[in-house]
């Protein structure tokens, strides 16, 4: 009678066992982020606060389409608070995947010189000279940055 009864109730074993398992896989392998995307606003929110600078951050689309590319970046804004001149500098360290990206030498490094009480903003034409954005993934894809830090962060008066 036990025998009839646990065969019985095998295939309904065998589901449920199924079901956790695969429900233990999909929670392995899901991108923890606590980046916020598709969030485009003109506004800026304050990252971080230091003593000679704000900065800033907030999500762009990027998209070219006439080049049939739809990147989203992360964009920062670094705000002088003094009426001196300053020189700030930092190196991103990115986490794609939840995994540290490992860049050439410098790749990662920004330099910023700002006048008193002046602002350099990042945006999507200036990546490349100012630094001052990230990748963050392909429109409509999957979350690729899932996270970042200003490693180092160093600023100094010039005058």
């Amino acid at each position: 009678m036990r025998k009839e009864n646990l065969l019985k109730r095998m295939p309904l074993l065998i589901v449920f066992l199924i079901f956790f398992i695969t429900q233990a896989e999909a929670q392995e392998n899901e991108v923890i982020s606590n980046l916020e995307y598709e969030n485009y606003s003109q506004n800026w929110e304050i990252y971080e606060s230091f003593e000679l600078v704000d900065i800033f951050y907030r999500y762009s689309d990027c998209s070219d389409p006439v080049n049939g590319v739809y990147p989203e970046h992360l964009l920062f804004k670094v705000v002088n608070k003094t009426n001196k001149k300053i020189y700030v500098y930092w190196e991103f360290v990115l986490f794609y995947n939840n995994q540290p990206e490992q860049p050439a030498p410098d790749e990662n490094l920004v330099q910023v010189h700002l006048g008193p009480n002046e602002r350099l903003e990042g945006t999507c034409d200036n990546l490349h000279q100012t630094k001052l954005g990230v990748f963050f993934r392909y429109k409509e894809k999957e979350t690729l940055l899932t996270d970042f830090q200003f490693n180092e962060l160093n600023e100094f008066k010039l005058n």
